[in-house]
């Protein structure tokens, strides 16, 4: 599985935040036109300095991924990174994402996972799921928001189910490759 789909065209980066992946994308392709897209003003507002450097390339709006505000047929690709395991109903997101992409768009989705080997699942739980709240209530005084990351990845689907939702909401070729050491996964999935 290739990581990029070759037709880059017009990206929506779903919950893009502070446009790190809209970044990322736009200095790998400089062809892309990405739509940025995340349902909190305030990061979408972090996000104006740094994608200033790609002038007519990014436009951010504000929406919800599970009531895109785009017409169908709309998006050569879609992407989004660590952001699914946030929505409230994955079936409604993933049929959004296939709505308003073209025939033969692609969809990718980068997630974190626990990983599969027991030694490394075993130092993943102890790190993810206490060392980052503590961390998070020594530095940040806020240890239930560091709480919040590892019990998200903990409550959110395997890989497989993931990619079977995929597939139910009439996405093609779905498959998904976990990135070493398994703690990030990359599903990838087309529109026919």
């Amino acid at each position: 599985m290739a990581l990029w789909a070759p037709n880059s065209g017009l990206i929506l980066d779903l919950a893009a935040g502070t446009g790190d992946s809209t970044f990322a994308l736009l200095q790998t392709d400089p062809q892309a036109k990405v739509v940025a897209l995340d349902f909190c003003e305030p990061m979408l507002r972090r996000a104006i300095p740094k994608l200033s450097r790609f002038q007519g390339k990014a436009i951010l709006v504000q929406g919800d991924a599970m009531e895109l505000p785009f017409a169908s047929s709309s998006f050569d690709g879609a992407i989004s990174a660590f952001a699914m395991r946030n929505l409230s109903n994955l079936r409604i997101a993933l049929g959004e994402i296939f709505r308003v992409l073209k025939p033969e768009g692609f969809f990718l989705c980068l997630e974190i996972y626990t990983p599969n080997l027991k030694p490394l699942r075993l130092a993943f739980s102890l790190y993810f799921g206490r060392l980052v709240p503590l961390m998070g209530k020594i530095i940040a005084h806020d240890a239930d928001a560091y709480r919040y990351l590892p019990n998200s990845v903990a409550q959110f689907l395997p890989p497989e189910e993931f990619a079977h939702l995929m597939e139910e909401v009439g996405f093609q070729g779905v498959e998904f490759r976990r990135l070493f050491p398994g703690t990030a996964v990359l599903h990838r999935g087309f529109k026919p």
